[in-house]
């Protein structure tokens, strides 16, 4: 997969747009603490590139279940030592509210997401799916807005406006589909299609 000169330039453009928003917190009081946690957020979306190159690799070669089941538990099970040498567990206070939000964010918002972002890799170009990844700071700010009254700034909003259209410059750029082809209404890569008509 090649990414054309549009792409490239969506890229930028909605890398732009995150630096932007990023740019309101680095002024003031605890500039230096928002550095340390922007520095932690640029190795996790490295984490989550890479991440994506070999389940790219994998889909069409393995059950989708099973790699999102195996993803949950290799990613889970060092949480859980952590948790245990690190978290004291006799101040966990456990109830109807926090075990119905623990399913929530464990089924939904965890296993579910992957489950559809590992579905999404099989039928679509990686470089086109991985600038979605850009979104997420757009969305914390409109859930704060929406749920605690918190007010964009200024710059908050032109680096909305630069994120949302790197991602649709980035979802229009290349080729039609990419290498992929269309099959009974859908896109399927090729070594899916290979083994299909087999």
């Amino acid at each position: 997969e090649r990414l054309t000169r549009r792409g490239w330039a969506g890229l930028a453009v909605g890398f732009a747009g995150i630096v932007v928003i990023s740019s309101a917190s680095l002024r003031g009081t605890g500039a230096d603490k928002t550095m340390i946690g922007v520095g932690y957020v640029m190795l996790g979306a490295t984490g989550v590139a890479i991440g994506n190159v070999f389940l790219k690799r994998l889909a069409g070669h393995v059950d989708l279940w099973m790699a999102t089941g195996w993803m949950l538990v290799l990613g889970g099970l060092p949480l859980l030592m952590a948790a245990l040498a690190l978290e004291p567990f006799s101040q966990t206070k456990w109830g109807p509210g926090p075990i119905m939000l623990l399913l929530v964010l464990s089924l939904i918002g965890t296993a579910l997401a992957y489950l559809l972002w590992f579905s999404l890799l099989r039928h679509a170009e990686l470089n086109r799916l991985n600038v979605f990844t850009f979104l997420p700071p757009v969305f914390a700010l409109a859930l704060g807005a929406l749920f605690f009254d918190e007010r964009p700034q200024a710059v908050e909003m032109s680096g909305i406006a630069l994120t949302l259209v790197g991602v649709l410059v980035v979802s229009r750029a290349g080729k039609a589909h990419g290498g992929l082809e269309e099959h009974d209404g859908g896109v399927l890569p090729p070594n899916v299609l290979k083994r299909a008509r087999k």
